[in-house]
């Protein structure tokens, strides 16, 4: 069912796609692949409900980075900006090297206007080790961008 509902969602049939990863997480209510799915698929439509998929798929899989950034994506697009921000501190606790949860963190700092929060968060991605070398330079040049002359 799993592999049905994923043909399915890529051939644009996402009614049938919805009605298949429900099957599947009633079959198996710890699918966090099939959650994490139906929280996509929905998103649009239905931003509430994509967010409790999201939730349950990343406390199913809190190993698998992406299900937690997905889920504060969701959070902040909905306004849901100090969820989206414990959801990053989490994830970033949890798996370090997953660059795009302090890139997200940042924006969201910088949206508030809290450049303090944003150039802590900077900081901490430069001297993080398991960010590549890439990735620590293009948060130095943020953290640059960021700090007052």
């Amino acid at each position: 069912n799993l592999n049905l509902a994923m043909l399915l969602a890529e051939m644009n049939k996402l009614g049938e796609a919805d009605q298949a990863f429900r099957a599947v997480l009633k079959a198996d209510p710890k699918s966090a692949q099939a959650a994490y799915n139906l929280g996509v698929l929905v998103s649009k439509d239905r931003p509430a409900e994509a967010i409790s998929w999201c939730q349950k798929a990343a406390a199913l899989r809190p190993d698998v980075p992406k299900y937690a950034y997905t889920l504060a994506f969701f959070q902040k697009q909905e306004g849901k900006t100090n969820d989206a921000v414990q959801t990053l501190e989490k994830l970033i606790e949890l798996a370090p090297a997953h660059a795009e949860s302090y890139a997200l963190l940042v924006q969201i700092y910088e949206e508030q206007k809290n450049a303090a929060a944003a150039l802590l968060v900077c900081r901490r991605a430069v001297s993080n080790e398991r960010l590549s070398e890439q990735e620590r330079y293009r948060f130095q040049a943020r953290l640059q961008a960021l700090t007052p002359n």
